[in-house]
C-alpha cells in the first residue's frame, strides 16, 4: 500500500486511470473492437508502470489502471461473445451488456479519480493488489508480544501502526531521491537510516511501540509534509525570492528532527537497559535465596 501528498505523483496517477476514457474514441476506428480498444488504451499505463522507478505511488496506480483494462476487454468479450448473434434479442442484450460495462468504468474512474486526488492507495474491484496482497509478516519477537500482553483491539492497532510507520519511511526515502541539494539530502538520508533503527527496534522488542506511538506518527507525518513542500518548491527559488529564504529553514529543521528520532532510540536502548539490570537482581535474589 502506498499514498503520496506529492502532488506531481498525485496528478500522474489520476492521468494513469482516466487514460482508460481512450478505449471509446479507439473503438470507433475501422481496425479496433471494444476489446481490443480497452488493451490498446492500456499502453499508456504499461508504459508508466515501466518508466516509473522511484515514484512508487503512481508506479502502483498505473498497475492498476492496466489490470482494470484487462478485466474491460474481458467483460467486452464476454459480452460479445454471449451475444454475438444478429437477431434483435442479441443485440438488445449485447447493448445492455456494454451500457452496463460503461456504467461500471465510468463509476469506476469517478471514484479513482477522488482517491488519487488526494494521494491515498486506489484499488480496482477485481485487482490483483486488492485479491492477492499479503498481510504484513510479524516477526517472531512481535508474534510472541501480541500473543501474550495485548488484547485483539490493542493487536490490531500495533500492527497498523508499525504499517503506517513503514509506509511513511518509504514515502520519506521516495522524496530524498528527489532533492537536489546536497546537504538537505544527506540529512533526509540520516534521519532514514535512523528511522529504520527504530523501527528494527520495535520489531525486535514490540513493547517500545505503544508509548512511541505518537511520538512517531507526528514527526513522520511531519516530515513528509516538509519534504513533499521541499521538493515542490524547490525549483521555484528563480520565481520568487522568499522561497529561498524558507527553503533554507528546512536542513536546520532535519537536523532538530533527527536529534529528537536519536534521543528516543538511546532512550529505548536505557529502557532495555533498566529491564535488563532489574532482570539480573531478581536472578541474583533469587539465586541468594535458593543458597546457591
Amino acid at each position: 500500500m502506498s499514498e503520496t501528498k506529492n502532488k506531481d505523483e498525485q496528478s500522474k496517477a489520476r492521468g494513469f486511470h482516466l487514460l482508460s476514457l481512450l478505449t471509446y474514441p479507439l473503438a470507433l476506428l475501422p481496425i479496433f473492437n471494444l476489446p481490443t480498444a480497452a488493451l490498446a488504451a492500456a499502453l499508456a499505463p504499461i508504459l508508466g508502470w515501466f518508466t516509473s522507478k522511484e515514484e512508487k505511488y503512481s508506479k502502483e496506480q498505473a498497475q492498476e489502471a492496466v489490470f482494470f483494462q484487462i478485466v474491460l476487454a474481458v467483460l467486452f468479450s464476454g459480452v460479445a461473445w454471449s451475444f454475438g448473434g444478429a437477431e434483435v434479442a442479441d443485440k438488445f442484450l449485447r447493448f445492455l451488456g456494454y451500457a452496463g460495462i460503461g456504467v461500471f468504468h465510468v463509476i469506476s474512474l469517478i471514484v479513482a479519480s477522488i482517491t488519487t486526488s488526494y494521494g491515498k492507495d486506489f484499488k480496482h474491484l477485481f485487482s490483483p493488489r486488492r485479491l492477492f496482497s499479503k498481510k504484513r509478516e510479524l516477526s517472531p519477537e512481535e508474534e510472541q508480544y501480541l500473543q501474550n500482553e495485548l488484547d485483539n483491539v490493542s493487536k490490531k492497532i500495533y500492527v497498523e501502526v508499525m504499517k503506517l510507520c513503514e509506509t511513511r519511511t518509504e514515502q520519506i526515502a521516495t522524496l530524498s531521491t528527489k532533492i537536489l541539494d546536497y546537504n538537505t539530502k544527506s540529512k533526509a538520508n540520516a534521519i532514514i537510516e535512523q528511522l529504520h533503527k527504530l523501527l528494527d527496534n520495535f520489531r525486535k522488542d514490540p513493547r517500545d511501540l505503544p508509548p512511541s506511538r505518537h511520538f512517531m506518527m507526528y514527526t513522520l507525518d511531519n516530515l513528509v509534509r516538509i519534504l513533499t513542500k521541499y521538493v515542490d518548491l524547490q525549483n521555484e527559488t528563480h520565481k520568487n525570492p522568499e522561497i529561498q529564504t524558507i527553503l533554507e529553514k528546512v536542513p536546520p529543521t532535519l537536523d532538530a528532527i533527527y536529534s529528537a528520532l536519536e534521543k528516543h532510540y538511546i532512550k529505548m536502548l536505557e529502557n532495555d537497559i533498566i529491564d535488563l539490570d532489574v532482570d539480573l537482581e531478581v536472578m541474583q535474589k533469587n539465586i541468594e535465596m535458593g543458597g546457591l
